[in-house]
């Protein structure tokens, strides 16, 4: 019988479907389908022309699908009855009030394919994500960006690497906190961790007392400054730039004055 129902669908014409439209509901296979919709597919051992035949009478036939809301009320679950189509895909299902009737056909017809839907998710998230980049840096502090030192990383972490004397050696700790100072969760809300930036600064300003050469301390009182800002600190990270300044050579001294250009037009 299921047999003849297949080749009846494959050469199905519109008196075929008013046709069906007007066939009885099969209470006992509808059960055996429901059986698979919800997960027991084994059990109920329903063969490609089984389903077919329900679902083409579910879409077509109201008494199948009254018969259907039955089976949820009696039962007491919602199941969706395209879980066990030959191709199945994911659908929102309406509500039960709509889902019987030209209303829940338009519903249907309506619902969106999962490409259309991935990509207004993708789009949904991706416009999330650029407020929320927005709101972060409307919310940093004005010296923030100004703090700085992704263009002085591989400096820093040579520093770390060369160091030997005990100058050096303070140098280096202090770079490694700094490098270690910025944080962020996956580019947004950033910011300085100040335990970090402490223990730089603590490194810094005992190697700037131990170091043997200006050029040196021009080194270590640049990124004492940057250590400041990074602490909304101006004022003390203009007293640093000062001091690169007053060593009196090429290093770093023209970031120096940059900075304190800039850091006196926000004052």
């Amino acid at each position: 019988m299921f047999r003849q129902n297949d080749d009846q669908l494959a050469t199905s014409t519109i008196d075929q479907f008013l046709r069906l439209a007007k066939t009885p509901p099969d209470e006992a296979l509808l059960r055996r389908y429901f059986a698979a919709c919800e997960g027991k597919g084994i059990e109920s051992h329903l063969t490609e022309a089984e389903r077919r035949w329900v679902t083409v009478n579910l879409d077509a036939n109201p008494s199948w699908r009254q018969k259907w809301q039955a089976l949820e009320e009696e039962l007491g679950k919602s199941v969706d009855w395209r879980a066990q189509a030959l191709f199945p895909e994911p659908v929102v299902k309406p509500p039960s009030s709509l889902r019987a009737g030209a209303i829940g056909e338009i519903f249907n017809l309506l619902q969106p394919s999962w490409p259309f839907r991935f990509a207004v998710a993708a789009m949904i998230v991706l416009a999330l994500y650029g407020t929320l980049w927005l709101i972060g840096r409307a919310t940093l502090a004005e010296t923030h960006q100004l703090a700085s030192i992704a263009q002085y990383q591989d400096d820093l972490a040579a520093k770390i690497r060369g160091a030997s004397t005990a100058a050096s050696r303070d140098f280096s700790g202090g770079a490694a906190a700094l490098l270690a100072a910025p944080k962020d969760w996956l580019g947004l809300f950033p910011r300085y961790d100040l335990a970090k930036i402490d223990e730089a600064m603590t490194h810094f300003q005992s190697a700037f007392e131990n170091a043997p050469d200006p050029f040196q301390r021009a080194e270590i009182a640049f990124f004492l400054a940057k250590a400041c800002l990074m602490k909304n600190d101006a004022r003390q990270s203009k007293h640093w730039l000062n001091q690169v300044l007053a060593q009196n050579v090429v290093d770093y001294r023209e970031e120096a004055k940059a900075l304190l250009q800039k850091l006196q037009e926000k004052n």
